[in-house]
């Protein structure tokens, strides 16, 4: 039987490496597989001689929601890197299917989720990384179990004074931020870890992040993602609050994974979309100055031909699969699948980009498999792209996380040799 550690917390508002077993990719001193301008990554490669936690903090869409494809990335670098924590996630449970790996969430009653995205409908107030805050109840509770123990827990939030059960919203703009407290604990990591966090009927709790970490080295990845959102989204949330929660645990490392709603939006402009990349990335060296940014392109995605005009260049769904996916209806089945013009004016516009800054990136779409991968990978029999053609099952995201992991760790073995 695994021992447990609970915690119960009131809660007030305020708060080398082992790398002989890992693949090395075709490369060169600055191409490592699918990692290009692996050189720029100076301050993440000094982090690894420190003896502190490495944090990688991995920003996104619904590929980054899963955790998937960055949980696969994590159990690989950990493995290879030592594990120092499971890092930060969303409070509550903002969105329908939202499983982070290593970690069970339970609410009593249900959390209501307040959401940065769409823009147009955001629910207001300030949002940090993660995009959401979620309501306590005042008298409910919000229990995380962790697999394993560490040495630092953390929560993330927004608290307002409250008022016959009602906030008091008159807070000065200036001052509505998201802070964090942390709390030291005695840990085993054999042994996993409960947390309880009780509502209060003084504050307004609205959490927007919860984290758990050791103090020695090994990897910590935190991953935040909203399904749908782009880089136009993450650029609308709060600095302070962003700066607040980097400051609790500094990355060495930001991996920014946007590109996929871009791609198949009709209204695309490359221009515009590398001054935002400038901007984003301007923004977050300042938020995080002993950060490096890592890059992932826009992934290979596929949609269907409704429209018989439209280039049927990928694969239909075989018939064999086609009552397996009961989401995708008959006229979609039928009509085949193209890929997104737009998604590789994304993509280049990222490429082009990241040369001329010397920013790492990552080239997903060619470790998939290039053209119409995403349909090829919905194909198999054991499926790496669920039917829908664009998100990644469980196989093929922790797959690509591990493709993602090998790069590193062999730009990371050859710095050691240089």
């Amino acid at each position: 039987m695994i021992k447990s550690i609970s915690y119960f917390l009131a809660f007030l508002g305020f708060l080398i490496p082992v790398l002989a077993n890992s693949q090395t990719p075709a490369s060169n001193d600055n191409v490592f597989g699918n990692l290009h301008n692996a050189q720029s990554l100076t301050s993440f490669y000094k982090s690894l001689n420190n003896k502190k936690p490495i944090h990688i903090l991995w920003l996104g869409d619904s590929h980054t929601a899963s955790d998937f494809i960055s949980g696969g990335a994590r159990d690989a670098l950990q493995a290879n890197l030592g594990n120092a924590g499971r890092g930060f996630i969303d409070g509550g449970i903002p969105y329908k299917g939202f499983n982070p790996q290593h970690v069970q969430i339970t609410t009593e009653p249900e959390l209501k989720t307040l959401k940065s995205f769409p823009l147009s409908k955001s629910d207001g107030g300030p949002f940090g990384l993660g995009g959401y805050r979620a309501i306590m109840a005042p008298n409910g509770t919000y229990t995380i179990t962790y697999e394993h123990s560490y040495d630092n827990f953390a929560i993330c939030s927004r608290a307002l004074i409250t008022k016959d059960n009602i906030a008091l919203t008159n807070v000065k703009t200036e001052n509505d931020h998201i802070t964090c407290a942390t709390s030291q604990i005695n840990s085993n990591q054999e042994a996993e870890a409960i947390f309880t966090i009780k509502g209060s009927e003084k504050f307004d709790n609205q959490i927007a992040s919860v984290g758990m970490w050791d103090n020695h080295s090994g990897i910590v990845l935190s991953s935040f993602g909203v399904p749908g959102s782009t880089l136009k989204d993450l650029s609308a949330r709060d600095d302070i609050s962003i700066k607040n929660q980097i400051a609790v645990l500094p990355p060495s490392l930001i991996i920014i994974a946007y590109g996929t709603n871009e791609g198949f939006s009709d209204t695309f402009n490359a221009d515009e979309y590398k001054n935002l990349l400038a901007d984003q990335i301007k923004r977050f060296k300042k938020l995080a100055p002993h950060a490096d940014i890592l890059l992932l392109l826009a992934p290979d995605a596929n949609k269907a031909a409704l429209n018989r005009g439209d280039d049927v260049s990928c694969k239909n769904l075989s018939p064999e699969l086609a009552g397996k996916y009961p989401q995708i209806s008959r006229d979609e089945l039928g009509a085949g699948f193209y890929i997104p013009p737009n998604l590789a004016k994304v993509r280049n516009a990222q490429i082009e980009f990241a040369k001329s800054m010397n920013i790492a990136y990552w080239d997903w779409y060619n470790a998939m498999g290039g053209d119409c991968s995403a349909s090829n990978l919905s194909l198999l029999q054991d499926r790496e792209i669920a039917g829908d053609r664009v998100h990644f099952t469980k196989i093929g995201g922790t797959k690509m996380g591990q493709k993602l992991a090998d790069d590193i760790l062999a730009a990371i073995k050859y710095r050691l040799r240089h």
